[in-house]
C-alpha cells in the first residue's frame, strides 16, 4: 500500500484536486464544487504538485510514510531516495533511528516500503544489534 494518504478517500480528493486543476480549472470553482475552502484547495493542490514532481524523479518515495521521508530530507538531503539500496547501509539506519520520532516502528516501515517496492529488505534485528552492540574495550 502506498503509504502517501492517510485514507483513500483523501488520495481520491487530491486527486479530483490536481486533475480538476491541470485541466485548468480555477481553485475557487474547485473549492465551490467540492464544497472545502479555498485554502484548503491550494494547500492540497500544492502538496500534490510537490509530491508528483518528487515521485516522478525518485519514484521510491510513493512507497515511504512521510515521517520518514522528512527525517530523510532532514538527515541525509532527498537525492538519498534515488538509490534506494543505499537504505541497508547500517550507519545510515543508525543515523535515521537516532532521528527525534524515528523509531522502530517507522524503520520497520521503511524496511517494508523497501520489500514492496522490490528491493531488498534490511532485518530489523540486525540493525538494532548493530546499533546496540558496545565495542570491546582492548586493555593492553
Amino acid at each position: 500500500m502506498l503509504q502517501r494518504y492517510k485514507s483513500e478517500k483523501n488520495r481520491e480528493l487530491a486527486e479530483s484536486i490536481y486533475i480538476l486543476r491541470q485541466q485548468g480549472t480555477s481553485y475557487h470553482e474547485i473549492a465551490r464544487r467540492m464544497n472545502m475552502k479555498y485554502s484548503n484547495v491550494v494547500n492540497i493542490y500544492r502538496r500534490e504538485c510537490q509530491f508528483r514532481e518528487l515521485a516522478f524523479a525518485m519514484p521510491f518515495a510513493e512507497y515511504i510514510p512521510p515521517r520518514i521521508k522528512n527525517a530523510l530530507r532532514k538527515q541525509f538531503g532527498l537525492n538519498l531516495l534515488a538509490d534506494p539500496r543505499n537504505f541497508c547501509k547500517p550507519e545510515l539506519l543508525r543515523r535515521l533511528f537516532l532521528f527525534p520520532g524515528v523509531g522502530e516502528k517507522a524503520l520497520q516501515s521503511l524496511a517494508d516500503a523497501l520489500s514492496e517496492a522490490g528491493y531488498e529488505a534490511f532485518s530489523l534485528e540486525e540493525i538494532k544489534k548493530q546499533i546496540y552492540q558496545k565495542k570491546a574495550r582492548n586493555f593492553s
